[in-house]
């Protein structure tokens, strides 16, 4: 029915957002994680005081590291750690994103299997991660102030899911 296309139109748009996002491949999008690491890797190989100590000490906060860290550690390095260590605590849940991204979203008349994916709280999970990771850059590399968005999407669904008449998704 339509709630059905809608619902698989709407794992499909999440299979290739969180694909994207997350995929290490120097062909991938240029603004995947490990993309945008791979930037300031290049910024501070050409300038190694490029960044200043609020920067640092921003990344460092993300990274969960010490000023001792920070202070041999570079801006890259610690974020690709972060990004690393996250990466290998959903690893098995990023490769069913993309399993079913190269099975189900680039070939439309296969069959799909929705159970196959990740559940809502991973899904919020890796959103969050990606959402303080933007955060991070946007405030603190950029210069300017992040799109208001929220990780706390999941009242919003479950709100409209309430509006919808289905009350235990």
């Amino acid at each position: 029915g339509f709630l059905g296309h809608v619902q698989l139109l709407t794992q499909r748009t999440s299979a290739l957002g969180f694909c994207k996002l997350y995929e290490d491949d120097p062909r991938s999008d240029q603004y995947s994680l490990p993309q945008v690491i791979r930037a300031l890797a290049r910024i501070e190989q050409d300038s190694p005081d490029a960044w200043s100590a609020e920067q640092r000490a921003a990344v460092l906060a993300f990274g969960g590291k010490t000023d001792s860290d920070g202070a041999v550690m570079r801006i890259d390095a610690i974020l690709e750690s972060r990004y690393r260590t996250f990466c290998a605590e959903h690893e098995a849940d990023l490769r069913r994103f993309k399993t079913f991204r190269d099975k189900v979203v680039a070939h439309p008349d296969s069959h799909c299997d929705l159970e196959s994916l990740p559940g809502f709280e991973v899904q919020l999970s890796l959103y969050a991660f990606v959402l303080s990771f933007y955060k991070l850059i946007a405030s603190s590399f950029v210069g300017t102030h992040p799109a208001h968005m929220t990780p706390d999407a999941e009242n919003s669904l479950f709100s409209t899911l309430r509006l919808l008449g289905i009350s235990r998704p």
